[in-house]
């Protein structure tokens, strides 16, 4: 079967991040993390903080993304389920998550749920919604991904990560540089129109989140020497 070119951009991009993501994620722990402390975290609209470590890495952009116990800044009535403008390739450094992908579905096609829906013109305002619509999907597959395993979402399809209030989960990723202009947003209810102001955390915060992932590690490494 012959590969459309974007989708060997997407298969060549995975196997180079996944590569360096390896070798980032034990630098991160060989330095205890110290990287993180001259950083500004930002809570992401779906409730989960992002560092930006190195935006100009010549794979796009690599991110550390944490998913706090008990304690996530949402966007109100966000939606939760959204496509992204570039491709991604995660590794999973603490804890474990489900990502179920999703494509546009006919009406009356199993499985097929009508969704309200909004755009980003990610190229222009990553942060304000507008157009909206309704839309179709229907979930094509869940997959579950722990600690020390790869994750990768090409751009444009929809996607919902699942990570329970109580867990804490942390990732390295790579997100190329864009290869769409829009992206789409999907909700059971109606999506809120507007620009939305990403949080930095606060330094005490960010201060225990990581204090958690020294924890983490610590546990890790008792665990393999017993």
């Amino acid at each position: 079967m012959r590969i459309p070119p974007a989708a060997t951009d997407f298969y060549e991009f995975c196997a180079a991040a996944r590569t360096e993501l390896t070798m980032k994620a034990e630098q991160l722990k060989e330095t205890n993390f110290e990287l993180l402390k001259s950083i500004d975290g930002i809570w992401h609209p779906n409730g989960f903080v992002v560092f930006h470590l190195n935006k100009t890495h010549h794979l796009g952009n690599l991110r550390l993304h944490i998913w706090p116990e008990n304690e996530r800044v949402t966007r109100p009535n966000g939606a939760t389920i959204h496509t992204h403008a570039w491709h991604l390739c995660s590794l999973v450094i603490r804890g474990s998550y489900a990502e179920t992908l999703f494509e546009s579905a006919q009406p009356g096609e199993l499985e097929a749920k009508k969704y309200f829906s909004a755009s980003i013109d990610y190229l222009r305002d990553q942060n304000a919604i507008s157009n909206p619509r309704l839309s179709i999907l229907k979930p094509t597959v869940t997959a579950t991904v722990r600690s020390g395993e790869f994750h990768e979402v090409a751009a444009s399809i929809p996607h919902e990560t699942h990570i329970p209030n109580k867990s804490f989960t942390a990732t390295l990723l790579f997100t190329s540089p864009p290869v769409a202009e829009e992206v789409l947003v999907y909700s059971d209810g109606e999506v809120q129109m507007g620009t939305y102001e990403r949080p930095v955390v606060a330094r005490e915060q960010k201060t225990a989140l990581i204090n958690q992932l020294l924890v983490k590690e610590s546990s890790k490494l008792g665990r393999k020497n017993e």
